[in-house]
């Protein structure tokens, strides 16, 4: 006869054999005293290398997030507020450039950052695409082999769950797809909202008229215009982020728990803690604290840190653990661990100036919702019950535009292009910026130039938002730099953040001929059909002298994709990580977030950052598998 075995027996052997963390989401005082793994920040790019990791349950992984959860507002997960999620506050990095010298009266520019599980990826305007397969073969051209398009492809697709659109949307929009392009069964769902504006089809109308032709497949080849994708959930309408994706399915109700993976929520990464062995930096652990009047903590690490902080973040904690430029860290006496010039250097970001339209009385667009209450609830309701109509809604049109199919002035064309060589754009670097940052930055500007030239690659971003009631002139591949450096010692001061935006003067040309062409689409067929009239900058503001200039200098604003302050480049160009994403001079810390790009490509930064992580993960796990 057989010895019953009775179920508490078998939960103990379970819980022996099991690494002492519970599934359930921790608590400061639950968290243990050292992990495999801990990740600094659970943005994008964090969730998914803590997700990733705690994969091999033998491996114990902690990540560490300075906000929040969210609670699945409506500004959060419904397409039609979206617009609205960044004002909330709680789930706010509320960060400010320095004065910018280059905007009218040296304005400074509000550059909010996700402060929430999820960061930017819960809180921006779910736009998912990709950069020209060029724009990342750079990469490994400047010294990152296997980032190039063919080495990323896999993770852009291993990050994604992609659903077509219905066939009529297809039908009606012209929008096509590769399934090659295209991963199944990731995390992240991507697909089409519902209900599109039907003026999307004026926008793309209009631009072929102008001459520009559709992208086919904006995830292989994204110049052209487009109905471009969104992280969203096409089967319940509602977006789909680090939380929903990536945290409930372990931690949710529903999840199946991981007792080997622990998410500590409400908490910052002050410091990183170092020792130097045979000159080699190895960090050994992290101190965090819930707020500057709490009590800091430490928790150590048997293997890798792992940073996710984002572009703005990522340098100040480096800074603030001793690692960076050696000049910058003594002006707050803080001894340096690792000189690396680059960190906080080579930041840019897409800067955008807006321009406003109105219809002729009858066209569906997004402020009828703003205006008319009845209309709002009904469309709510709707989306309630069937998951359909207006508040289903995104941003549904971009157009990524060549330069030289930009400007309809060739010589002027020749012009500006000359303001791009190596030569010239030197002139516009800070003062005193170190010389192997300058050696990085005239790598990205030769090859930025020569591909301008091909027009291979796009020099701006036409956005149709909001029904078209808002248009952006968004600048991608810019050449001016700025930095990201401390304030101060204290961990709790915002780091002073300078992108010294339009620092170089093709920026400037480059929105300006951006701001023409939507005046030129304004007076196409496809926009007299709907009525379409400039409100602003309006007819007051004419294309003479510097006017347009002005303007962009007045209206800039942040199109909210920071990159490149700790850049994947070679140490005597700048960099700060190597092709496996470990900072020079260390033996186990690696970035894993937008911070590592040395040229943003030209989209938004999104899936870029989720291939980045993905990739990231398995070259930690190769890495363990090696140890």
């Amino acid at each position: 006869m057989k010895t019953p075995v009775s179920t508490t027996a078998l939960l103990l052997a379970a819980a022996a054999a099991a690494p002492l963390v519970s599934s359930l989401p921790v608590a400061a005082r639950d968290v243990l005293d050292s992990y495999d793994y801990i990740v600094v920040g659970g943005g994008p790019s964090g969730m998914v290398t803590g997700n990733r990791l705690s994969e091999d349950s033998s491996k114990t992984v902690l990540v560490i997030e300075s906000g929040p959860l969210h609670k699945y507002e409506k500004e959060i997960m419904i397409p039609r507020w979206q617009l609205f999620g960044g004002l909330k506050l709680e789930y706010q990095q509320g960060t400010i450039t320095t004065p910018q010298k280059e905007l009218v009266l040296n304005r400074p520019v509000p550059m909010t950052q996700g402060r929430v599980l999820g960061g930017g990826a819960s809180l921006n305007f779910m736009v998912w695409n990709r950069g020209m397969p060029t724009e990342y073969d750079a990469w490994a051209e400047w010294g990152s082999p296997g980032w190039d398009w063919k080495g990323l492809l896999p993770y852009f697709k291993k990050a994604e769950s992609f659903t077509p659109p219905r066939q009529k949307q297809a039908d009606d929009f012209g929008i096509t797809w590769d399934p090659e392009c295209h991963g199944t069964d990731g995390p992240i769902q991507t697909g089409f909202s519902h209900y599109n504006y039907a003026q999307n089809r004026n926008f793309q109308d209009a631009m072929g008229t102008l001459g520009f032709s559709r992208s086919r497949e904006p995830m292989c080849d994204n110049l052209g215009y487009m109905m471009t994708l969104h992280c969203i959930d096409s089967k319940n309408q509602s977006r789909s982020d680090p939380r929903t994706a990536l945290y409930d399915p372990i931690f949710g109700p529903n999840g199946t728990p991981r007792p080997n993976f622990h998410v500590l929520v409400e908490h910052t990464v002050t410091k990183l803690l170092t020792e130097t062995v045979n000159g080699v930096v190895r960090v050994t652990g992290v101190e965090y604290a819930a707020s500057a009047l709490s009590p800091v903590k430490r928790v150590m690490v048997k293997r890798e840190v792992i940073v996710a902080g984002g572009a703005l973040q990522t340098p100040k904690l480096l800074q603030l653990s001793g690692i960076g430029q050696k000049s910058v860290l003594a002006k707050h006496g803080i001894q340096t661990i690792l000189d690396l010039p680059g960190v906080g250097a080579n930041l840019h970001d897409h800067a955008a100036a807006p321009s406003v339209g109105a219809f002729k009385p009858g066209v569906p667009n997004f402020l009828e919702l703003t205006l008319n209450p009845k209309l709002d609830k009904e469309q709510g309701e709707l989306y309630y019950a069937q998951r359909e109509g207006r508040w289903t809604e995104s941003g549904d049109s971009l157009a990524f535009l060549p330069f030289l199919n930009l400007t309809s002035n060739p010589s002027k064309a020749d012009e500006i292009l000359a303001k791009t060589t190596v030569a010239e754009s030197l002139k516009y670097l800070e003062e005193g910026t170190h010389p192997d940052v300058i050696e990085g930055y005239k790598a990205i500007v030769e090859r930025t130039h020569r591909k301008h030239k091909e027009g291979a690659i796009a020099a701006e971003e036409t956005i149709w938002f909001l029904g078209g009631v808002e248009m952006l002139s968004t600048l991608m591949n810019p050449l001016s730099r700025g930095t990201v450096r401390l304030a101060s010692k204290s961990p709790w001061v915002p780091a002073l953040v300078d992108p010294r935006y339009l620092s170089h003067p093709a920026d400037v040309d480059f929105i300006v001929e951006g701001v023409r062409l939507i005046r030129r689409l304004i007076k196409t067929p496809a926009m007299k059909e709907i009525g379409l009239t400039e409100v602003v900058p309006g007819p007051l503001v004419l294309d003479i002298g510097g006017a347009l200039a002005t303007y962009v200098r007045t209206a800039l604003l942040t199109a909210w994709h920071p990159a490149g302050t700790a850049a994947m480049l070679p140490r005597n160009k700048g960099g700060v990580v190597d092709p496996e994403l470990k900072v020079y001079g260390t033996s186990n810390l690696r970035v894993v977030d937008a911070s590592i790009m040395p040229m943003h490509p030209s989209a938004h930064t999104m899936a870029t950052v989720y291939a980045i992580a993905e990739k990231g993960a398995d070259m930690i796990k190769a890495a363990a598998a090696k140890n």
